[in-house]
């Protein structure tokens, strides 16, 4: 991956009520090819959000992914999130990648 394309610009979480952008950072680990989102605050319970992997992502060869890639996920009830560690970005990255 282009480690300066895993950006907040083109990695973002937004709750899926409203389509309202949730406050968060993203990193990416180039060894493990994980991105973390890490929400400013915690997670309302029991509710949904989605993660939105923009076109501007880029593989190591600077090729922007396919097309924009969405994952829904709901909380849990009884306790709330402050980190998500996304697998599946890295797999739809990582599809993209002809060097992985």
């Amino acid at each position: 991956m282009t480690t300066s394309t895993i950006t907040g610009t083109n990695i973002y979480l937004k709750k899926y009520t409203d389509n309202s952008i949730v406050s968060a950072t993203v990193s990416y680990n180039a060894s493990t090819k994980t991105a973390t989102i890490t929400p400013v605050s915690d997670l309302a319970y029991g509710r949904q959000y989605y993660i939105v992997v923009t076109t501007g992502a880029q593989d190591a060869s600077n090729n922007a992914i396919a097309h924009e890639y969405r994952s829904v996920f709901t909380t849990q009830t009884s306790s709330s999130l402050t980190g998500i560690i996304v697998n599946s970005i890295t797999r739809i990255l990582n599809d993209n990648d002809p060097a992985v």
